[in-house]
């Protein structure tokens, strides 16, 4: 442990069993962060060696973020029923048989599932050790404390990630990325089983089954024809039935909610403009940010040809910025309204996209210097977003509020994934056309080469076409080089096309705010914040 961090634990004068929770929360949230930011950085090598396309490679990360968003809201009701402790290691041994499943996968279906399961039991572990943290400490300055330590700790694992993720992929391959959660697994399950004192809520509500089942359905749907339509056809009757289906279900989850007695969101708190503004800044910063990481990692790797330590080192400027900046928001938010807050984030999250979308294939010291004011904008903008969108709700109604905030961000990952790398397949596909009609005037020829680097997302991928199976008489060694040089050329536009719509929403959002009328909340003010302290970025 960090000396820092021992000396501060050794100056509380906790009890063993507030220590010992500490410290098994910490390790649970430090597994979830830390494999957040390290797959990522793993991405272009799984997609390169298990074979992989790129939709296949969008549904290994869209898989993760779906099974947070189907986790989140029941992770709270299943905690008070079944007990938080138990719940808690339930779910870190859940992340861990996820963790090891992803390792010993053989194919891309095994590996999908097994990030779902990790997902789904991310969200509870996120869920169960904050409020294991909340529940142990009676005493308001001694919980701040406790929940400042534990975001510290996580917060840590989170910066760390992008660096650990290419260390590992790069000496022990993309598989170690996943069996380095296993030991963190461990300690996590055997600090809470020595330690942790069992505890539950006041009042348990019912479980909403047909909710959470049309809401997996609306979700699932939504995904599976943003992905297939960018690669199939968005008029294809897969895709406009995948549409149909999630229309149809969403629309029975929103009757059902609106209903039903004990529902599993309350739609309701939505009519608070506050809340609703708040919820939507959350989904879009999520939306773009993930979307971002996506392209970048793949170009780095893909095309620039980057080592996976060096994209990690490339990345690492936003974990560290972002956790910097996290560690004097609570001063901030004493001196500066909330708004102005989350204005200056949505500015600089606004202006870090941009930077990165010009400077991409410029320079790595620009785009790092994007990726660290990217970050900025999102220290800024997730506490004191929680504040705004909190400070209209009622007390008795704040933990449903906060598990929609956490829904919002798993939403937005999940549909900005999804979105960004259709967007880059769906225009590598027409730019590749264009660029290599006069390369390869042949279209069956040209539509191969095209359809192949598309599925790849990959710029070498034309070696696979162009080869004895499917030989091209001009494949020279001058030929191949004229088509590197137009396809990376094609590469670079496609990317700067995702990135663009990216930065384009980020921009758009800001302008929403900037129109929104003052509401007068102040960072400061009170608000039913308490315990909401968050590492996600």
């Amino acid at each position: 442990m960090c000396p820092a961090f021992a000396a501060a634990l050794r100056r509380v004068a906790w009890s063993r069993e507030q220590t010992f929770t500490v410290l098994a929360a910490s390790a649970g949230a430090a597994v979830v962060m830390l494999d957040t930011l390290a797959v990522n950085v793993a991405l272009p090598r799984i997609q390169a060696e298990a074979h992989v396309g790129e939709r296949g490679l969008q549904w290994l990360v869209t898989s993760y973020s779906l099974g947070m968003a189907v986790g989140v809201m029941p992770s709270g009701i299943l905690a008070d029923r079944i007990g938080r402790k138990r719940l808690f290691m339930v779910s870190v041994a859940l992340f861990a048989a996820g963790s090891l499943w992803a390792g010993l996968a053989g194919h891309l279906l095994g590996l999908v599932w097994a990030r779902g399961l990790q997902g789904f039991a991310g969200a509870a572990i996120t869920v169960t050790s904050l409020a294991l943290v909340s529940a142990a400490f009676t005493d308001s300055r001694q919980r701040a404390r406790a929940i400042g330590i534990w975001t510290a700790l996580a917060s840590v694992s989170l910066a760390f990630g992008p660096l650990v993720g290419g260390l590992l992929t790069q000496e022990w391959g993309w598989r170690s990325v996943f069996y380095v959660n296993l030991p963190v697994a461990v300690v996590a399950l055997a600090l809470a089983g020595r330690g942790v004192t069992e505890s539950r809520g006041e009042r348990t509500r019912g479980f909403d089954w047909l909710g959470q089942t049309l809401f997996v359905i609306a979700i699932g749907a939504v995904t599976l024809g943003v992905i297939r339509g960018a690669h199939f056809g968005w008029t294809t009757a897969p895709v406009v039935t995948a549409f149909a289906v999630s229309a149809a279900a969403g629309a029975g989850f929103v009757r059902r909610e609106l209903r039903t007695r004990e529902p599993m969101v309350e739609l309701r708190l939505f009519g608070e403009a506050s809340y609703a503004t708040a919820l939507g800044v959350i989904f879009l910063q999520f939306f773009t940010v993930y979307g971002m990481l996506f392209i970048v990692t793949q170009y780095q790797q893909n095309v620039v040809g980057d080592s996976p330590i060096r994209t990690g080192l490339l990345i690492l400027p936003y974990p560290v910025m972002f956790i910097v900046l996290s560690a004097f928001m609570g001063r901030l938010m004493t001196r500066y309204p909330a708004r102005t807050l989350v204005l200056t984030g949505q500015a600089l999250l606004t202006a870090g996209l941009l930077i990165i979308t010009l400077g991409i294939a410029a320079d790595a010291k620009m785009t790092m210097a994007g990726l660290g004011v990217t970050g900025l904008g999102c220290a800024f903008m997730v506490t004191p977003n929680t504040q705004l969108a909190m400070a209209t709700v009622p007390a008795q109604r704040s933990g449903m509020a906060s598990g929609i905030i956490n829904l919002q961000r798993a939403l937005g990952s999940t549909l900005g994934l999804a979105v960004t790398g259709s967007i880059l397949t769906a225009s590598l596909g027409s730019t590749l056309d264009r660029a290599l009609s006069q390369l390869i005037p042949e279209t069956a020829e040209r539509a191969a080469v095209v359809h192949s680097i598309a599925r790849e997302a990959n710029p070498h991928a034309y070696a696979g076409t162009i080869g004895p199976r499917r030989p091209i008489p001009e494949a020279s060694p001058h030929f191949r080089e004229l088509l590197a040089k137009d396809v990376s050329d094609a590469f670079l536009r496609s990317s700067r096309v995702s990135l663009a719509v990216d930065t384009g929403v980020a921009a758009a959002a800001l302008l929403v705010l900037l129109v929104l009328p003052d509401r007068g909340h102040r960072g400061g003010a009170g608000g039913q914040t308490g315990g909401l302290r968050s590492t996600q970025m």
